[in-house]
């Protein structure tokens, strides 16, 4: 699918850090319901570097299968209201909503390279709409990226603002910006 080396690189690059980073935070959760969403976020990252190593092909089912699994625990926090009440599941209906976002991004990723036969030149509707909303969203996500990385890092310490942890904006970041890697290259 992936017809450029730079990209697989970079793909491979962030959304194996992305997943290294989720799976440390797994085994550093507290309780069950960070454990539960730090898992989802794990499997999403693992998607993505299943897409870029060209996993996707062989079990497209399955790993969708395993997605619709992580958003449908998503939305049934969002639908349920559930909220931790340790310092790091601060997270709530908010969070819950981008992460089944991110998730239905992967999704999409994951469709566009089952259809597509892992060949570029084959996109899945090959379409110009569809190739400019890929592209649209992997600007958005692109700047959803540099977001984390300026609400993790570019927060003053008199500020009012709530800082985000630095494990969760980095995790969310490199998961964002494979993603937006992702989309550029199925688009």
């Amino acid at each position: 699918m992936f017809a450029n080396g730079f990209i697989v690189t970079a793909l491979l690059c962030l959304s194996g850090a992305a997943a290294l980073a989720c799976a440390v935070q797994v085994f550093r959760a507290r309780s069950g319901l960070a454990r539960v969403d730090e898992s989802g976020r794990f499997l999403i990252a693992a998607t993505v570097l299943g897409i870029g190593a060209g996993w996707a092909r062989f079990a497209p089912m399955l790993v969708g299968a395993v997605l619709a699994a992580v958003l449908l625990w998503f939305v049934a926090r969002i639908g349920l209201g559930l909220r931790g009440t340790g310092a790091e599941d601060r997270s709530g209906t908010g969070t819950a909503a981008f992460r089944s976002l991110i998730t239905l991004s992967a999704g999409w990723v994951l469709i566009s390279v089952a259809r597509d036969g892992v060949s570029a030149t084959h996109h899945p509707a090959n379409q110009l709409g569809v190739i400019i909303l890929d592209l649209l969203a992997a600007v958005v996500l692109l700047i959803t990226a540099i977001g984390w990385v300026l609400a993790t890092f570019a927060v003053p310490a008199e500020s009012k603002d709530i800082r985000v942890p630095r494990s969760t904006g980095i995790t969310e970041a490199l998961l964002a910006a494979a993603l937006a890697v992702a989309f550029f290259a199925i688009a």
